[in-house]
């Protein structure tokens, strides 16, 4: 039988906030994913491909996944701490081809030039 819709209760959002969350042992990629704000089939992509950048990982028999300690990501975060953000590259002015037309600060440049050749 179904209950009325007044009845159904809404199940609790689970929080995966590593500080709030501390009866929690063990994280998975998608939570640990949750808890860093990152999206967890990059943050997936990224574990099988350099496995060695994330906390170690425990693979426990019955569950699918790797698993990580609350402790290691924990330790994992806080090394990876910056002083102060990068600095963004330097902007090189992008190569121009050859104008079609003179601007006008070209032509009084050339003209400027050109009066003082006339009088040298």
């Amino acid at each position: 039988m179904i209950a009325p819709a007044s009845q159904k209760q809404a199940l609790p959002c689970p929080s995966y906030s590593m500080e709030a969350n501390t009866s929690r042992i063990t994280l998975t990629l998608p939570e640990l994913a949750a808890a860093i704000g990152a999206n967890a089939r990059s943050l997936r992509n990224a574990f099988y491909l350099r496995p060695q950048d994330f906390p170690p990982a425990i693979y426990l028999p019955g569950c699918r996944g790797p698993r990580f300690l609350v402790s290691d990501a924990q330790a994992w975060l806080e090394a990876r701490k910056t002083k102060s953000p990068p600095a963004p590259p330097p902007v090189t002015p992008k190569a121009q081809g050859r104008p079609r037309k003179a601007s006008p600060a070209q032509i009084a440049r050339a003209r400027q030039e050109r009066r003082q050749e006339e009088v040298a």
